[in-house]
């Protein structure tokens, strides 16, 4: 479990690192974004995200794996709001309180009844 948890907030860095890239940014060109320090930083966050997504892979199945790439909404959310002073809206807290309930309801199987 722990290579999901570190793959989903690699991927949450990676996406903080994207948007701070894009807010330092003056003017787009290759150039500009291949040394901007924002979007290599990503580069290396995208690195772990798929190592520590791969080693999950080893030992989940991709359907049990996956459904906890869903806690990047919540972590996104939160990142929005206190990193960048994004406001929050109802809609966003309810769609979250899904996702996370959802989660809940799926992080373990069923025993079966046969």
């Amino acid at each position: 479990m722990r290579y999901i948890l570190l793959s989903v907030l690699f991927h949450v860095c990676a996406s903080v690192a994207l948007k701070f890239g894009a807010l330092s940014l003056g003017g787009f060109s290759v150039v500009n974004v291949l040394t901007n320090i924002f979007y290599l930083l990503a580069l290396f966050f995208l690195f772990l995200q798929a190592f520590s997504w791969q080693q999950s892979l080893r030992r989940f199945n991709l359907s049990h794996a996956y459904m906890f790439t869903s806690l990047y909404y919540p972590f996104i959310l939160l990142a929005s709001y206190f990193i960048f002073s994004e406001s929050l809206t109802l809609g966003n807290i309810a769609g979250t309180a899904i996702i996370i309930t959802g989660l809940l309801f799926t992080r373990k199987p069923e025993k079966s009844n046969v």
